[in-house]
């Protein structure tokens, strides 16, 4: 397959051009950013080339060319002022690199090949992922137009598709295996980004190479390939351990009745490894009252569904390494540094901004922990001690400007995107069980809340007398149960549905700790004692504590109605912040109790052996669903192996289908089309999705999350139905005109859905274009 090698030498080659502009973000990080100009060279040059887009003044290719000139002629001129410096660096720091350009070429390897395993785009939400992917790539303008809404800009964050697309143009690698190559490209770029993050904070915390390029594989490991602990749970269920009392206070759904002794190592059930995201619930009757998804990185590869949140982590691990290279700025950070770094404050711009495109949940979280790295770095940088408020002038001068521009940079997107948000609520019924929550958080929590603790110890005596800075955080850290409290008590439905002491307590229980962890590493990251690389991680890992206590006690108020898509999203990106720092509190607790008491250092030993033990917890699920990736045990009915093709198995269960779906991708003029609309997560929808080409209207459920107008969807799904068996030519017409149709599918979806149809009988303004095997496409001529 040369598609691969294709997609690896444009990912390097864009890389190099990233190299010298990066030099303007991580300059003060010891590998000067090089673990990040792969990531960083992608963002740039697909976001210039979504803003020549909107100008529709030139064609796709014409675009990408001119993007791909400017950022060459940028990085030249930046490079030959330069040279000298970045040649310095990289003999420095000659190790990290090649051990991050190893680790990256090994992680697309492998996932190229686990994609190869189960290439098929026809199940979950694939379809799609491909039909944005396909949209964008069709697309010479933008905002692109929905291919299941046709007329409309597709209403979602898709920036993260729109990389893809500008690697798929520049590579000419048709988009149906370009799908795959982005799973297997998002999995090496997050590797290589948490490598090089890792590096540079072991690095600037005083340690060697080999040090931080050990820490550094650690934390590969534990962002993309750990899993959480449920898998452990599948393998006791497999074996027939434990009985019915026990599977039933675990509530687990799908685990309740124990099973006999299975066959092997790993369950034999199709599909068994979807549990271990949906272990947080509350199980009656067999029905689910508090469904939640606790979805981690490794399970998204997996899975292979080109999603917002899982493109996103490289790109937030680059934003955690912009703000620790502003945390390690040794100048002031007040207004002259501001006027003397406009191009900086740009680029953080640019790249902070680009989070909200990409997967918008992330960007407030990224964004705080921006803002808090800026304050911290001002209040340890000067010395105050207790005079808190010297801090905000300068954190706030800094920030005013930073945060609207990352907003301004994307207003265009923000201009097109509907959203059903409409506030925060207090989360007033079902929490998480402390059992089921340790669970999905797994081995990262583990290590994060053992870093925490461990950084108390030396400082526990000095907290008898509170400084300003510690009534903040514990402000900071008790505002949020006490507001929650207050609805719990006052006005709710819950006092009536649940006993209101029991609610609190249990509640309390799990969050109290969480809150307590993630004050007490805010409040060490302030102190001057503790290193640059230990401070800031503290604040990552005091952000994920907060996150995690955050989803128990508020919930996003959207069209779900519960706390489903905030645990799911909150819970995401605190597996890749405890990721950064559990993997960081390693080296930590090594290098701060190996030469301590024997007392300690048995400590030590007894919480080595419990990691030991942890990981191999985590590594069981992966290791099983890989085996069943490879060997056709997790598979669907479609499985094809040993080709990246997306849509092969079309091609050989659906053969006039796929010649049809190949005419229309790249014989056919573009325009927009009709076809069935038919249930979501099926293979309606199929044709505008793999071709990119919009219809009418596609998944409806899918469209109703993304819109307010709903009316408007319910119209289109009637007016569909019209074209399809309306015998009145004038009435079809009058449809097709409404939404500028050029094509009309007809195939076996249609005719099961609509009958036998009567297009036969408008030859005057209906053309057949197309016939092949049971599949006929007409054009429509609006002039006749």
């Amino acid at each position: 397959m040369i598609e691969p090698i294709l997609w690896i030498i444009s990912v390097e080659l864009i890389g190099l051009l990233g190299i010298p502009i990066g030099l303007k973000l991580f300059k003060n990080l010891p590998d000067v950013g090089y673990t990040l100009s792969k990531t960083l060279g992608l963002l740039l040059i697909t976001y210039l080339f979504w803003m020549i887009g909107l100008t529709d003044v030139a064609s796709a290719s014409v675009n990408i060319l001119i993007v791909i000139s400017f950022i060459t002629i940028v990085s030249v001129i930046i490079f030959s002022k330069h040279a000298h410096f970045i040649v310095l660096q990289y003999k420095k720091n000659w190790q990290i690199i090649l051990a991050g350009e190893l680790i990256f070429l090994a992680l697309f390897a492998f996932w190229v090949i686990i994609m190869s395993g189960d290439p098929s785009i026809d199940h979950t939400e694939k379809p799609m992922d491909f039909a944005f992917l396909n949209s964008l790539v069709a697309s010479d303008n933008f905002p692109p137009e929905d291919p299941w809404l046709s007329g409309m800009p597709i209403s979602y964050y898709y920036f993260g598709h729109m990389i893809m697309a500008v690697i798929t143009k520049l590579t000419a690698v048709p988009s149906y295996i370009s799908y795959n190559l982005s799973i297997a490209l998002i999995a090496a770029l997050s590797g290589l980004t948490i490598f090089g993050l890792l590096c540079n904070l072991v690095r600037a915390a005083g340690r060697s190479t080999r040090y931080a390029i050990a820490i550094g594989s650690v934390g590969v490991l534990t962002l993309t390939i750990f899993s959480n602990f449920e898998g452990v749970i599948e393998l006791a269920h497999h074996m027939g351990w434990g009985n019915a009392s026990f599977w039933e206070w675990l509530g687990i759904k799908g685990l309740s009745v124990p099973l006999d002794q299975g066959i092997g190592l790993f369950p034999d059930t199709q599909w068994w490894w979807w549990r271990a995201t949906r272990i947080i619930d509350v199980i009656a009757n067999g029905v689910s009252l508090d469904y939640t998804i606790t979805e981690f990185p490794f399970f998204s590869f997996i899975l292979g569904d080109l999603h917002s949140h899982m493109m996103a982590i490289p790109f937030v691990i680059m934003c955690l390494s912009v703000s620790f290279g502003l945390f390690l700025e040794k100048k002031p950070l007040n207004w002259l540094w501001l006027k003397q770094n406009p191009d900086t404050i740009l680029l953080i711009a640019v790249v902070f901004g680009s989070l909200g495109f990409i997967n918008s949940w992330d960007l407030p979280i990224s964004t705080s922990i921006l803002v808090l790295a800026v304050m911290v770095h001002i209040l340890r940088s000067a010395h105050s001690g207790d005079r808190l408020p010297f801090i905000f002038p300068n954190a706030l001068i800094l920030l005013v400007l930073m945060i609207p521009l990352s907003l301004i940079l994307y207003a265009p997107f923000y201009f097109h995107l509907n959203t059903h948000i409409t506030g925060i609520a207090p989360l007033l019924s079902f929490g998480s069980r402390i059992s089921l929550f340790l669970i999905s958080v797994g081995l990262p929590f583990f290590l994060t809340a053992s870093f925490i603790i461990v950084c108390c110890k030396p400082h526990i005596r000095t907290w008898t007398s509170l400084s300003r800075n510690a009534y903040l955080v514990v402000s900071i850290s008790i505002i949020p149960p006490i507001v929650w409290l207050f609805f719990l008590i006052v006005g709710s439905s819950a006092a009536v549905e649940f006993n209101i002491f029991r609610l609190a307590s249990e509640r309390l229980l799990l969050t109290a700790p969480l809150l307590a962890l993630g004050g007490a590493a805010l409040f060490l990251a302030m102190k001057t004692q503790i290193k640059a690389a230990s401070s800031f991680t503290l604040i990552i890992g005091s952000t994920a504590m907060y996150l995690l206590a955050g989803s128990e006690l508020f919930y996003v108020e959207d069209l779900f109605g519960n706390r489903m898509n905030t645990v799911f999203k909150f819970h995401y990106h605190s597996w890749i912040l405890l990721s950064i720092s559990g993997s960081y509190g390693i080296f930590y607790i090594f290098t701060k109790t190996q030469k301590q008491q024997l007392i300690n250092r048995l400590r030590l030993y007894t919480w080595a052996t419990l990691c030991i033990v942890f990981t191999l917890m985590s590594l069981y699920y992966p290791l099983g669903t890989i085996i069943g990736q490879l060997t056709n045990h997790n598979s669907h009915q479609n499985t094809i192996r040993g080709t990246l093709n997306g849509i092969k198995f079309v091609e050989q269960n659906h053969e006039g289908e796929y010649k049809a779906i190949m005419w229309l991708r790249d014989h056919a003029p573009k325009g927009r089309i009709t076809e069935a609309v038919g249930p979501d997560y099926s293979n309606f929808g199929r044709i505008s999705a793999f071709t990119g080409l919009p219809t009418i209207v596609g998944w409806v459920g899918h469209e109703q999350q993304w819109r307010k107008n709903t009316e408007e969807i319910t119209q289109r799904t009637e007016d569909l139905e019209i074209i399809y068996t309306s015998t009145d030519g004038q009435e079809v017409k009058n449809v097709l005109n409404k939404y500028g149709i050029k094509y009309i599918y007809s195939g076996d979806r249609e005719r099961k859905s609509y009958g036998q149809n009567k297009l036969s009988n408008f030859e005057q303004f209906l053309n057949v274009v197309y016939s092949e095997q049971q599949v006929i496409i007409y054009e429509y001529l609006p002039k006749k």
